[in-house]
């Protein structure tokens, strides 16, 4: 049971890192960009709840033996036995993949169709917008096709 549960906490933790990877890039962008506006304040309340999701899920996703042990998850085998660990793993590697690689397509689109409409102030803003999206359609495209190999790594097995 402690097995597949730290299976499931790593892989909240893999989606709250690559959920909030666009908004924490996106904020250090305006702090070095805008930086008279972060002065001010006004991206606090964009970059703090979007920093400390990615904290808590690089601390979900490194750290899962720590979460069990606390809340004093059994170690029943049984369990173990009937579900294979990697594959319950590489399948929700695959499904993080599709719907991040959705959800990224989706504000990609937006922001390019809605590029001539207000939100870029110059082409430096639209350049670092479209590198984001590479990064994440490539992390995307890693989780999809290489989910047998991260989920050997993180389960600590060899080919």
């Amino acid at each position: 049971m402690r097995g597949l549960f730290e299976i499931g906490v790593r892989l909240v933790g893999l989606f709250f890192v690559l959920y909030n990877f666009m908004e924490v890039s996106f904020a250090i962008k305006f702090i070095i960009v805008d930086f008279e506006y972060y002065i001010n304040g006004t991206y606090e309340m964009y970059f703090l709840p979007g920093f400390v999701l990615f904290i808590i899920g690089i601390v979900l996703f490194f750290k899962p033996k720590i979460i069990s042990k606390k809340l004093k998850i059994e170690d029943r085998e049984e369990t173990i036995r009937v579900i294979d660990a990697l594959k319950v793993l590489q399948v929700g590697l695959i499904l993080l993949g599709f719907y991040f690689l959705s959800h990224n397509l989706y504000r990609f689109l937006h922001k390019v169709f809605s590029y001539n409409a207000y939100e870029y102030k110059d082409y430096f803003t639209l350049i670092n917008t479209v590198v984001l999206h590479i990064i994440i359609f490539g992390l995307c495209m890693f989780l999809i096709y290489k989910s047998d190999k991260i989920a050997r790594f993180l389960l600590l097995e060899k080919e």
